[in-house]
């Protein structure tokens, strides 16, 4: 017996301006979710926000959810400290355990990891 399986590919949509990411494929544009919460730091989108609509499979949640670009870059890549190479997956004794700047909020502290992430790779730039 032969089974056929199918995969869909599914292609994140984005809302907002473009911020130079590949993901900025002009045919998953999306009108910006103005007022739904971010998935992430739970603060409300506003209208001239820009991030992605990703698929969600928490109990509670929709299954399309509004994310800040910031905050998706911080779900997936890491804080200040990763970012920044100072946390426990790159100093073993004595890595930073707080990720994030002490007294943000989680949408800051995604703007500060997103930031960090820019001067780095601009820090790149002016080596090479």
């Amino acid at each position: 017996m032969t089974f056929k399986m199918e995969f869909a590919m599914t292609r994140v949509h984005w809302f907002g301006r473009d911020w130079g990411s590949a993901i900025c494929d002009p045919q998953v544009h999306d009108c910006t979710p103005v007022g739904k919460p971010c998935l992430h730091c739970d603060e409300p989108i506003a209208a001239d926000d820009s991030g992605v609509i990703i698929s969600c499979m928490v109990p509670g949640k929709n299954p399309r959810e509004p994310v800040h670009h910031e905050c998706f870059f911080r779900m997936t890549q890491g804080g200040v400290a990763h970012v920044e190479e100072r946390c426990s997956c790159y100093v073993k004794e004595g890595g930073v355990k707080d990720i994030d700047p002490e007294g943000m909020t989680v949408r800051q502290a995604a703007k500060a990891a997103y930031m960090a992430q820019l001067m780095k790779e601009a820090k790149k730039q002016t080596i090479h």
